[in-house]
């Protein structure tokens, strides 16, 4: 489990670097809030992510997880939603 949780964190932190350069088209006209979740929120999630997986791959404490999980979850459902708005 702790080999599949490293490269798990591997690919998601690769993931969030890749959503820092990579922008949807509605970045250009948002401003704001909507901005900020549509130009960060992606890679923030991503990052949680694999903040989780680290976590996983040291065995820490399951609510540090879960709570970097449900955060994350947050993080996308607010993205889609400024995607759409």
């Amino acid at each position: 489990m702790r080999i599949l949780a490293i490269g798990g964190a591997v690919v998601a932190f690769a993931l969030a670097a890749l959503w820092l350069v990579v922008a949807p088209g509605e970045v250009e006209t948002a401003t704001g809030v909507r901005y900020l979740v549509l130009r960060w929120g992606h890679s923030v999630c991503w990052v949680l992510i694999g903040g989780a997986a680290v976590v996983i791959a040291a065995d820490g404490p399951r609510a540090v997880r879960d709570i970097m999980l449900v955060a994350a979850g947050v993080c996308y459902a607010a993205f889609i939603l400024a995607l759409l708005a």
